[in-house]
């Protein structure tokens, strides 16, 4: 049996776009949280939000419909909800509501295993009724941690 060997290859960041069947309509409230929140000028709460209260900015995306893994992808999230390991979405607060305007696999994932609540990253104030408070304000090495954003010390 011979053995593959494996190349890396540059590619430059211009050249890297979405498949066009999972853009999403682009919410500019999300993006212009999502960064004062990891500057620290925006609170960031972890919490258990019930499912009702989440809304997603973009209701016409369905992923398990615009692409062949997107079915594989959330039957993946739903065995890790079943085993209490679901993943947490990031959200803000609009009009008594949460909206999601990242994470829809784990969205549809969280609906089709009918989740109760659904851990989440509240950007801005995370009080409502039904809102289980966990953690908060976190902290800025806390929210690096939350992004997988890992800092090495020279």
């Amino acid at each position: 049996m011979q053995k593959r060997k494996h190349q890396t290859k540059m590619v430059d960041l211009k050249n890297i776009r979405p498949h066009q069947a999972l853009k999403v309509k682009m919410d500019e409230t999300f993006l212009e949280l999502f960064d004062s929140a990891i500057m620290g000028k925006v609170p960031i709460y972890f919490a258990q939000v019930p499912f009702r209260l989440i809304r997603p900015f973009d209701e016409s995306f369905l992923p398990q419909r615009r692409h062949p893994d997107g079915e594989r992808g959330i039957q993946v999230i739903v065995e890790l909800i079943k085993q209490g390991n679901g993943p947490a979405v990031w959200v803000y607060p609009k009009d008594g509501m949460f909206i999601l305007s990242d994470d829809y696999i784990s969205y549809e994932a969280s609906s089709v295993a009918h989740a109760e609540s659904v851990p989440c990253f509240v950007m801005g104030e995370a009080a409502a009724p039904g809102v289980e408070m966990i953690k908060g304000p976190l902290s800025r090495e806390e929210i690096l941690a939350a992004l997988g954003v890992v800092r090495e010390e020279n």
